[in-house]
Order: C-alpha cells, then structure tokens, then sequence
C-alpha cells in the first residue's frame, strides 16, 4: 500500500479533519443522581482579617510622597516611600477615587519603593499598602490635589 494513495483526497467514510460525534444523548439524563442541598448543612465562617492597620495618620511607617510631574503630554504621579527601619517585604502603590476604589496598583518588592502613574480623572487618593515582617499591613491614603 503507497503512502501517497490518498494524496489530495481521503477514502469514503474517512474526513480527516471531523471528530466523532459527542452528542449529549449518549450521556443518560441519570447518570449523575441529583441531591438536594439544604443551606443549614453549610456554615460560612466570617473571620476578621489579622494584623490589618488602615491608617490615615502616617506615624506607623512613615509618610508616603506624592509629586505630580509632567511627562510630555502627560500627568504622572509618583508616589515614593522610603522604609526608614520598618523592613519592609513589598509596598503595593495605588491611585484611588472618592470611593477609595482601586484604579492602578503596583506592587514594588524592593527598594527604592517608588512608582509613576498617569493621573487617571477620578483619581482623589494616592496610596501605599505595606507589607511588614510577619505579615502585618498598613495602608496609607494620601488626597491628591487636583
């Protein structure tokens, strides 16, 4: 038999690019015996997140510096925290709006812990969360001046 008998055109029956067919009907409908579940059988336990500080005040790690600088037809914000002996694992740098809703994060995981950020509109806080030893984290809003 040539290897080439079929060459530009497949036997009767064989299309080489169709797969079997998978039809929901060779599947029973009870295959899968259905339970009920009653929502008293599950409990969802709430706990308090450990170790969290969200300060307005920056006396715990020191206070996060937000300059604007224009970057050719762009508003930037830098924001930059100097770990000044809190030792520090990472700093996740943030631009929020009034909510205090996210808008743009990043998260640096070694000095210089510094980020620029195009200024977004409905941006009203700058921000910083820190990641201390063991775990522990502070956030830190700063109100961008607009």
């Amino acid at each position: 038999m040539s290897p080439y008998q079929y060459l530009g055109a497949y036997p009767f029956g064989s299309y080489g690019y169709g797969y079997p067919d998978d039809s929901s009907a060779d599947y029973s409908a009870d295959s899968m015996p259905a339970r009920d579940v009653d929502p008293a059988d599950y409990v969802t336990e709430v706990k308090p997140a450990r170790n969290v500080q969200t300060l307005d005040d920056s006396s715990a790690v020191g206070k996060l510096q937000v300059t604007e600088e224009r970057v050719g037809a762009k508003n930037v914000v830098r924001l930059t925290w100097r770990d000044e002996g809190a030792r520090a694992s990472q700093v996740a740098l943030f631009l929020a709006d009034s909510g205090r809703t996210v808008l743009a994060a990043e998260t640096v995981r070694s000095p210089p812990f510094t980020w620029a950020f195009e200024l977004q509109p409905r941006t009203a806080f700058a921000g910083m969360t820190v990641v201390l030893p063991g775990g522990s984290l502070v956030t830190q809003y700063v109100a961008v001046k607009r």
